[in-house]
Parts: C-alpha cells; structure tokens; sequence
C-alpha cells in the first residue's frame, strides 16, 4: 500500500524533472502543500512486466507518470491509479480516459503522463495498476 507524504525540495524537483522531461524549474513566495506518491510495479501472476510510477499532487490537480519494462514489444497496455491497494479494486482517480495507452518499443519499454483533475490527499492508499490493452477481462499484469 502506497501513502502520499510530504516531500523536500529536493525530492520535489527531482520528480517534476522527471515529469517535464528536464524543463526550467520555477519558485514562487507562497508555501503551496504539495504531496508526493511513487511506487515500484510488479509482475501479477505469470507476467514479466515491472516499471515505475510516480505522482505529483499540488494546486487542485496531480501530475502522474510511468515506466514500463519488460513488456511485449509492441504491445498496448492500459493503466490507471485508484484507491485501495493491488489486491482489491478501487475508484479509478480522474477516470479511466485521462490514462493515455501504453505501447511498449522493440525493447519492451514505454512512459506515459496523465494529468488528473483532483489532488491525491496524504494518508490516502492508492495503487496503479496495469492491465494487457485487447484484455476484455482487464487482466491486471503489474501492480504497485
């Protein structure tokens, strides 16, 4: 199970870093609060997908991101956050639209971004979950 925390600057910018894709950093007088989540991905079952995701919550809205690993190349997955924990289902954060598809290149990798209208509040759980995209049955493949 996964909780928001408070971070330092440190952790802060490094994680927008990641999410901006290394884009000037910029400060302002006020002291927003800001929470931070990030979890490492699992294989489920018989699955060989592994990766990371990580979320920045601040001013109403969060910004998330993942990597995949090890994934079928050129396969399509679907991901999404929710409450709970991976052996439960949980409300899908912001719904299921604002996760764009995964599609993993030849070396079976693949990053994504999705920005969700709400803010995932500290003391929360929250876990994100990934699932093979042409799967009616929503097979879920990793989980962190």
């Amino acid at each position: 199970m996964n909780t928001p925390r408070p971070a330092s600057r440190r952790t802060l910018r490094a994680i927008a870093l990641l999410l901006i894709g290394g884009g000037a950093a910029c400060s302002s007088g006020t002291n927003v609060e800001t929470s931070v989540w990030n979890g490492s991905l699992q294989p489920v079952g018989a699955h060989l997908l592994t990766g990371t995701v990580g979320a920045v919550a601040q001013g109403g809205r969060t910004s998330a991101t993942i990597q995949i690993r090890k994934g079928t190349p050129g396969g399509g997955y679907v991901w999404r956050i929710e409450t709970g924990t991976c052996e439960g289902s949980g409300e899908i954060q912001g719904g299921a639209a604002l996760f764009p598809i995964l599609t993993a290149g030849p070396s079976g990798s693949a990053t994504a971004n999705a920005g969700l209208p709400a803010i995932l509040k500290s003391g929360s759980a929250y876990t994100a979950k990934v699932a093979l995209r042409d799967d009616p049955g929503d097979e879920i493949v990793a989980c962190a």
